[in-house]
């Protein structure tokens, strides 16, 4: 939630470390045929384990005042209601597969892309 999507909610990232023998372009074009693929087909199973795995983040995430107060201070800060910590188990177990598609298809469009290779120098 921190890597750059807490600021700037329609920021979607993919990091990505090449093996010796694939090409930059390969993966590339891999990735957008997974998200091409995810953008037209949620299935209720994997939306069922992710929804699992963020809630137990989540609540695992929250066993120490600390890091409640530190939760309840980021939704204070970006989202304007430190409440929002009460509910997130709530609004996590709420989203649809049909309203994933639909901002998968909004945002996963090639006009909204941007590739950034970062390469390493030639000794």
């Amino acid at each position: 939630t921190s890597f750059p999507g807490s600021r700037q909610n329609n920021l979607f990232t993919i990091l990505v470390s090449p093996i010796q023998g694939y090409s930059l372009k390969e993966i590339e074009g891999i990735i957008f045929q997974e998200l091409d693929a995810f953008a037209n087909n949620v299935k209720e199973k994997e939306l069922e384990k992710v929804r699992k795995t963020v809630l137990y983040d989540f609540l695992w995430g929250i066993q120490e005042n600390k890091e409640l107060a530190q939760q309840l201070a980021i939704a204070q800060t970006l989202i304007g209601d430190w409440k929002y910590v009460a509910t997130y188990p709530e609004k996590i177990g709420s989203i649809s597969k049909e309203e994933i598609n639909s901002v998968a298809k909004k945002y996963f469009q090639k006009n909204n892309r941007v590739i950034v290779y970062r390469l390493k120098k030639k000794k």
